[in-house]
């Protein structure tokens, strides 16, 4: 359960990088820094998410409703 919950926080701040990254590129002319970083960001969140998923399946033995 605990992965679970670790699984969808990784998502929702995934999402939420991309909104931020959304933000910078909209508002700001000059943003590439800040767009830069949330992109690192969304990235590292869904890196992370993959290995959580990835561990969740090895541990409960390939079954993923567990």
């Amino acid at each position: 359960m605990f992965l679970k919950v670790l699984i969808v926080l990784f998502l929702l701040a995934s999402i939420g990088a991309l909104f931020y990254g959304l933000f910078f590129l909209v508002t700001s002319k000059t943003s590439s820094v800040q767009l830069f970083q949330s992109l690192k960001f969304r990235v590292g969140f869904a890196f992370i998410t993959f290995l959580l998923i990835a561990v969740h399946f090895i541990f409960n033995g390939g079954n993923l409703s567990s």
